[in-house]
């Protein structure tokens, strides 16, 4: 089995309560994810939770790193990128 493809896709989320930190001080509405989706050649489908701003990361991390490989082998790939 190997990845074959990939679809990341950001969403935007209402949030239950007014969330602040240092760079937003009066608090934030809305948030928001990225959803990853890995296509594999027998037809499987992964699909991984990410922040709202790892869009780039997750395209360089597939991209560089896991594009033909077989996504059982998670340790062999984690281990590669050390």
């Amino acid at each position: 089995m190997k990845i074959t493809g990939y679809s990341v896709t950001l969403y935007e989320h209402a949030l239950n309560r007014r969330m602040g930190d240092a760079n937003s001080p009066s608090g934030r509405i809305r948030g928001s994810s990225n959803v990853l989706q890995l296509f594999t050649d027998e037809g499987l489908t992964g699909i991984a939770f990410g922040g709202g701003g790892a869009g780039p990361q997750i395209k360089s991390m597939v991209e560089g790193m896991l594009m033909g490989e077989d996504p059982r082998h998670v340790t062999g790939l984690w281990k590669r990128k050390e």
